[in-house]
């Protein structure tokens, strides 16, 4: 399976591509490392062009880039609905878009998708035990693992991130977005 997958994001057919980032955010549950690596040779094969809205979202004018995308942020959110895969997913993807961010910083004329993609990961929540209240509550599920894994290599490569969105101009606005999440975290870690 992961061979086809492969020869589809090699493939020069833009259908193939969005068709293997699609099983890709079924196949990451599994392969997570192998799934973000794949999505970034996907995104890079065609020219992108982000802008940050004044509601601090992400706009992506490509279709193919969204497609791309959707499917990224969907095997997140599904890995947080499947407990049992949640760190065997977020720990390993982290230290592969920390290594994107940084490909990003070092590639001159590069678009820079590995750092906006990973701020729009930090906003999915993890849930109550229970399920219950409004899922924009929920404190950011990074930060969850974080508090589960001392000294990780996952939390050194979060951090690596966090620094690399602290340095970078683009970003400054979604420093300033960012900055609420250690804030909300502290809410909830001492109530």
């Amino acid at each position: 399976m992961l061979g086809l997958l492969r020869a589809w994001v090699e493939d020069d057919s833009d259908s193939l591509k969005c068709a293997a980032a699609q099983v890709y955010s079924q196949v990451g549950l599994r392969y997570p490392l192998e799934a973000i690596s794949q999505w970034r040779r996907i995104l890079g094969s065609k020219k992108a062009q982000i802008e940050l809205t004044p509601e601090l979202s992400i706009l992506i004018h490509n279709p193919f880039h969204m497609s791309v995308i959707d499917a990224i942020v969907s095997l997140f959110q599904r890995a947080v609905k499947f407990p049992h895969r949640l760190r065997p997913v977020f720990e390993p993807a982290i230290e592969g878009l920390a290594d994107w961010v940084e490909a990003d910083a070092k590639e001159r004329g590069s678009v820079g998708m590995g750092l906006p993609l990973f701020l729009a990961l930090a906003k999915i929540g993890y849930p109550p035990d229970d399920g219950s209240g409004d899922p924009d509550e929920w404190p950011p599920v990074m930060l969850y693992i974080v508090d589960t894994l001392p000294n990780s290599a996952y939390r050194r490569a979060l951090a690596a991130c966090c620094d690399a969105r602290s340095t970078t101009p683009s970003m400054v606005c979604w420093a300033l977005r960012c900055s609420s999440i250690g804030q909300q975290q502290r809410r909830y870690t001492s109530g």
